[in-house]
């Protein structure tokens, strides 16, 4: 499956491949949806101006034509292409038990996926999800990105990269200060499965806060699961706290990430 992304307003094209040579035990059969069929072996998910806040999905059946059971795999290339590859949201689902194969941006989800054994003559259908999500800006005007998803019979993480670590993703840097604590959206990126976990705590900028012993603020634990978006509450140190109640506004420190935040009180918004 090759996936192009282009967006002002988006057109989409996700072509689906069977396995790689020389193994053909693992073949397309069906397609439904978006998708149609498009040569031998492959088949094409078209979705022309796709716009901030659509969604298309569509189907993919694969059958083992081999005369064993065979283990099957899902290879997802690293994205190629511009920002787009960083906004959109992909989810691959087994379309009979909603079981998650993958879900993130193109670059979250690139890896070998192993999706459990297929016996001989049996069929399996997997459900390709895409997303330009509200929040996509001018940014990725004009952007495309294109990713290759394939089936194999056979491990494929002998030829394909490893998969990246969870990332944890940050959505505002302007945060608001209610009852001496911020609240922060946290987003984690990454595989079906995984998890971004870690304690996180604000720092004001000031040198001559950093000295003091109470410059440091609570660590505040988070534990997201990948694709997940989760609040968090950081207690905000003193020093911070009073220069927010003097000039309505504060840069602090977000430990470990090293991320400036502006916070601001709820009446200089």
């Amino acid at each position: 499956m090759t996936l192009r992304v282009l967006t002002a307003a988006a057109a989409l094209a996700l072509v689906v491949i069977a396995g790689r040579e020389p193994d053909r035990s693992v073949e397309l059969t069906a397609v439904t949806g978006a998708l149609s069929t498009s040569g031998h072996g492959s088949a094409i998910l078209s979705a022309p101006n796709l716009q901030p806040g659509d969604s298309v999905t569509a189907t993919a059946t694969v059958r083992n034509r081999g005369e064993g059971r065979r283990r099957l795999f899902l290879e997802s290339s690293t994205p190629r292409g511009g920002a787009l590859g960083a906004a959109l949201e992909l989810k691959v689902t087994d379309a009979r038990t909603g079981a998650s194969v993958a879900v993130g941006t193109p670059a979250a989800v690139a890896g070998c996926h192993a999706l459990g054994r297929l016996p001989a003559g049996a069929a399996r259908t997997y459900r390709f999800s895409v997303t330009l999500p509200r929040s996509a800006g001018n940014e990725v005007a004009g952007s495309s990105v294109t990713v290759d998803e394939r089936w194999h019979a056979s491990d494929c993480r002998r030829h394909v990269a490893a998969a990246p670590a969870p990332r944890l993703v940050i959505s505002h840097r302007r945060v608001l200060l209610r009852r001496g604590r911020v609240r922060l959206v946290l987003r984690c990126a990454g595989l079906a499965g995984s998890s971004c976990r870690g304690r996180l705590w604000l720092w004001p900028t000031a040198l001559a806060s950093r000295r003091t012993a109470a410059a440091r603020g609570r660590t505040s634990r988070y534990d997201v699961p990948a694709g997940v978006s989760r609040a968090l509450l950081v207690p905000l140190p003193r020093a911070a706290r009073d220069r927010v109640r003097r000039r309505g506004r504060a840069v602090v420190r977000l430990h470990p990430q090293r991320m400036l935040l502006t916070v601001v009180s709820p009446r200089s918004r």
